[in-house]
Formats: C-alpha cells, sequence, structure tokens
C-alpha cells in the first residue's frame, strides 16, 4: 500500500480554510435574514379609498366653475405625503349617474357640486341671478329644498332632497362623508347625517 504524503505547507492552510468556510456561513445566514424581512411600509396604501365627485351645472342655470374646483381637489390630493385618495369624476350628473355611480364606485366620500335650490324656489337663472339665488316659484312647492341635475333631454331636473336621501340609503352604503358645495343643502346634510357619519353643506 502507497503512502501519500502531505507538504508541511498544506497543513498550514487549513485553519484558513475552515474561517473562510465560516464566514461566508455567516454571510449567507445575515443575507438570508434580510430577505425574509418585511418590506418598507409605503407611504400610501396599497387600495386607495375613493373620492367620488359629481359635478352638475345644467343649461339656462348659472354657470359654476366646476373644472377649476375639481382640479383644485385633485393638485390638493398630489401633493399629499400620504396618497390615501383617489379622485373619480361624474359630469352632467342626472339622477341615475348619483345612484349608478355610488354602487359602482364605492367611494368613502362623497363631493356633490352644483347648484341648490330652497324649497318651494327655482334654480337660478343663468343671466342676472348669482349662484343659487331665489327667484320664480317652483311647482314643488313645500319641500324642503332640491338638488339642481341634468334631465336625460338636457334640461334642468330639479330632484327634492328626500328622494337624494333614499338614493344614499340605497346605494351609498360605503360613504362615510358627504360634501356638498350646493347653496341651501343644510336641510340634506340634515338628512343624510342619519346614514352616513358626517355630512358638510352651505346654508346660504
Amino acid at each position: 500500500m502507497n503512502s501519500v504524503s502531505i507538504p508541511t505547507g498544506s497543513r498550514r492552510l487549513i485553519p484558513h480554510r475552515k474561517t473562510r468556510i465560516k464566514r461566508n456561513l455567516r454571510n449567507r445566514e445575515k443575507l438570508a435574514e434580510k430577505v425574509a424581512e418585511p418590506p418598507a411600509r409605503q407611504l400610501w396604501p396599497a387600495t386607495l379609498m375613493k373620492i367620488l365627485y359629481l359635478g352638475a351645472n345644467p343649461p339656462g342655470t348659472a354657470p359654476l366653475r366646476l373644472h377649476d374646483e375639481e382640479r383644485a381637489i385633485k393638485l390638493e390630493l398630489r401633493s399629499a405625503r400620504h396618497r390615501c385618495f383617489d379622485l373619480v369624476s361624474c359630469w352632467a350628473s342626472e339622477a341615475d349617474d348619483l345612484i349608478r355611480e355610488l354602487r359602482e364606485a364605492m367611494p368613502v366620500i362623497a363631493h356633490v357640486s352644483g347648484h341648490g335650490c330652497e324649497g318651494g324656489e327655482r334654480p337660478p337663472a343663468e343671466h342676472g341671478a348669482p349662484r343659487d339665488a331665489v327667484v320664480d316659484p317652483a311647482p314643488e312647492a313645500g319641500c324642503e329644498g332640491a338638488l339642481v341635475l341634468h334631465a336625460r333631454d338636457g334640461s334642468v331636473h330639479v330632484v327634492p332632497y328626500e328622494l337624494v336621501r333614499k338614493m344614499f340609503e340605497l346605494a351609498g352604503s360605503s360613504v362615510k362623508l358627504v360634501v356638498l358645495t350646493a347653496c341651501a343643502t343644510e336641510p340634506l346634510a340634515r338628512r343624510l347625517a342619519a346614514h352616513v357619519d358626517c355630512a358638510i353643506a352651505m346654508t346660504a
């Protein structure tokens, strides 16, 4: 049987080899720990909460700068550090649009912007009347107030506040906050308070 002799110099390399193996194992363990760590928390959630903006300015009523209002809201949301909301806009809103958009978008916030009129009064005319001014009596005399939306034929559709309340009751289960930037909508906000956490409106 032939014997194999190991050079003296090779024996000296063995301790260094063990040290290198241990160092490599430690590096692998550290790398595995980093991979197992949860990802850094994002500044905004994976699923953004929706804001539904419903703008209505029917022909013949006092003109409103609703696009400027929507643009201002978008700029504020984009400049926020914690981006939690996504703005969904719906224009030339009809009564059916309100129900459909509430069901499809399932917003947390509903922002209705346009004209409102006091009970028994017509919506403001395009010429010679300020926004939401009280003018000629309307057939809906006796109601507490109404939102001024579009009709299918392009004319004005005055929707009583009680009907708007029923729309939110039936289709707006996701809504927590309602913002009404239309004059004389405080009565509507009081009605909606039974179905949402908070409602903000205008008294005049």
